[in-house]
């Protein structure tokens, strides 16, 4: 199966484990969906939604503002409105790397946690999922911080997907979750 087939599996397994709305509380919807569709979705062709981005005018921050989201890369940030939701969500696009994050400034983080796991804990055949990390730390900022990180591969391969998670549990956090979709080779 060709790398491209592969893609296209991933997006419709990953709409279908977040299909029941009924689950998923208000703040936690969006992240989850924008994670979806912005960054898993396009996994295979990062500059493709750039470019999307750009044409259609989609306002971007910035570079001062944008390189608070890119830390230390060269890019592209955006804020991504949506539904009312005004001002939570960010899209970042490093142009150095395979790689896109979603920033939310507000979500549920055990709602947002267990959406996450959900949804790359089980890979479509022919793929493998396989936890990566799950590491938990502190700060003053943030409270209490949890990372959790899977990849997706074909057996053997090394070339992986892999999808991480970082949420911050202080209602002082300046952000609460942190989601990532990259393409690493181990």
């Amino acid at each position: 199966m060709n790398i491209i087939k592969l893609f296209t599996v991933l997006v419709i397994f990953a709409f279908s484990t977040v299909s029941h709305a009924e689950e998923i509380d208000g703040r936690t919807e969006p992240f989850t969906n924008l994670y979806l569709k912005l960054c898993m979705k396009n996994l295979n062709d990062f500059e493709a939604l750039r470019t999307q981005l750009t044409n259609n005018k989609l306002p971007r921050f910035p570079p001062v503002q944008a390189a608070l989201f890119l830390k230390g890369h060269r890019g592209d940030a955006w804020p991504v409105p949506y539904q009312g939701q005004q001002g939570n969500f960010v899209l970042a696009l490093p142009s150095d790397k395979n790689f896109c994050a979603i920033h939310a400034r507000r979500v549920n983080q055990a709602e947002v946690e267990r959406q996450f796991i959900k949804l790359v804990s089980k890979a479509p055949p022919p793929l493998i999922s396989e936890l990566k990390n799950k590491e938990v730390s502190e700060n003053s900022t943030n409270g209490m911080m949890r990372t959790i990180s899977y990849a997706w591969s074909l057996p053997q391969a090394k070339r992986k997907m892999l999808f991480t998670l970082t949420t911050a549990s202080s209602k002082n956090a300046n952000l609460q979750a942190l989601g990532s979709v990259a393409m690493i080779f181990e």
